[in-house]
């Protein structure tokens, strides 16, 4: 355009029109901004600016200095036919290394393999691992304050249940109720629902088995299932039993505790469980405790059936063929032999041993009662079941005592495979009336 002029330098310049110029959008001179001929804007480079790397301090260091001070993880070894899963196992193992110590004489995969070996399902792992972990981290928050007065027998009455709900729940009050043996010639057995005479039965040979399945059912996904394989309900049993077996806690001679005579060796309160087996006559008592409101033990004796055994019940009674081979209690001195461990006829037990401590005043505690004292052949009105002493809400179900001692005494009982303690669970509904009483 100019001679000797090229029009990038002119860009440069200022338009000498300002303003005032009416070509401005394809004017060669510069008016606030840098044009060229081609009408393109010249913009300026773009810088991407990042930012400055971090600088690495020892506490955001990947490695430590000295490897030898990182610490190990222990690992459980994987098992694809573990009943337990491996996430679960590691997470506990990995909890327990925090809380054991080296210097401790048990080590953490030593704890976790005891535990694996008691539990025989994943609902058992669990709540032994939550049972081991309370103990290690020692809360005694969770455990209610020990009492600082000492319960009366008045506090004690004011917990006694009505006679209707005793009577809702199954039990007997009236002496005067006769009751009578079932049918044994039409039974139905309690574990495959099987009908059969159990008077015949017991005598053939071979007997026919009992397919059951020992779980609980439980709902999955909309579906109710066996907790022991995971089954539906109409599945076949996934275990094999020997014999049928059937319920029936029915005596044909009851006897009325308000008809027991007054002695200086009964206690105001007593706290009372029992275990059962299996017999050709029903469910018997094998074991029988009970502890005072001092929470003492005043009675825990193996009783010996009427009827022959045929399924001691191991998984719940925690009764063993072992334990009643022992010898029987002597008819003298009662009262130092009572909590001995030995053995004595049922008979020896009524007429005998429960009125020695049991009296018309007495308060009877347990977890729903009303079965052991069927099998006792026993009545009594003055009872504090725990089952109805805490109701579950909007349930026909009741809490087991497992599940009211775990919630409201944080103590973990009845778990792993060697079944039930009749004594512990005594001790844990005179506990749980006791925490009632302080409330």
């Amino acid at each position: 355009m100019f001679p000797g002029v090229s029009s990038s330098s002119l860009s440069d310049l200022d338009c000498p029109f300002a303003e005032d110029c009416t070509m401005k959008s394809c004017c060669i001179f510069n008016h606030g901004m840098k044009r060229c001929v081609n009408r393109k804007l010249h913009l300026p480079p773009i810088k991407y600016f990042s930012k400055p790397e971090a600088k690495r301090t020892k506490e955001h260091s990947i490695f430590p200095k000295d490897i030898s001070t990182a610490p190990i993880r222990l690992l459980i070894p994987l098992n694809p036919n573990d009943h337990i899963p491996w996430k679960l196992r590691q997470a506990f193992l990995d909890k327990l290394c925090s809380l054991v110590k080296e210097t401790d004489s048990v080590s953490p995969i030593q704890i976790e393999e005891s535990i694996h070996k008691q539990a025989h399902s994943k609902q058992v792992y669990q709540s032994l691992v939550a049972s081991c972990l309370v103990q290690l981290r020692k809360i005694e928050s969770f455990h209610p304050a020990p009492l600082k007065i000492q319960k009366t027998l008045h506090d004690f009455s004011s917990l006694i249940c009505s006679p209707e709900s005793l009577l809702s729940s199954g039990y007997f009050l009236q002496p005067e109720i006769k009751i009578i043996n079932k049918d044994a010639t039409n039974v139905k057995c309690c574990r495959c629902l099987f009908q059969f005479d159990s008077t015949l039965y017991y005598k053939s040979n071979p007997k026919t088995k009992c397919p059951f399945h020992p779980g609980r059912k439980e709902k999955v996904a909309g579906e109710r299932r066996y907790t022991c394989c995971h089954l539906g309900l109409d599945s076949d049993g996934c275990s094999m039993a020997d014999e049928h077996v059937y319920n029936n806690y029915l005596h044909p001679s009851v006897i009325d505790v308000r008809e027991w005579p007054e002695m200086p060796t009964q206690h105001s309160v007593v706290a009372l469980d029992a275990e059962m087996v299996y017999t050709q006559g029903g469910m018997e008592i094998a074991r029988i405790s009970a502890v005072n409101e001092g929470n003492e033990v005043i009675l825990d004796l193996l009783v010996d059936p009427i009827y022959p055994i045929v399924d001691y019940n191991t998984r719940f009674s925690g009764i063993t063929k072992e334990m009643l081979d022992v010898e029987f209690i002597s008819a003298d001195s009662l009262s130092w032999k009572l909590t001995s461990g030995l053995r004595v006829t049922f008979q020896k037990l009524i007429q005998e041993i429960l009125p020695f401590l049991i009296g018309p005043q007495t308060i009877l505690i347990g977890h729903s009662l009303e079965n052991d004292l069927k099998s006792l052949g026993i009545i009594s009105s003055r009872i504090i079941d725990t089952a109805l002493l805490y109701p579950r809400d909007l349930s026909l179900y009741k809490y087991s005592l497992r599940d009211l001692s775990r919630k409201h005494l944080a103590k973990f009982i009845q778990d792993g495979h060697q079944g039930h303690d009749s004594l512990e669970d005594a001790r844990m509904c005179l506990e749980l009336v006791k925490l009632k009483l302080s409330c």
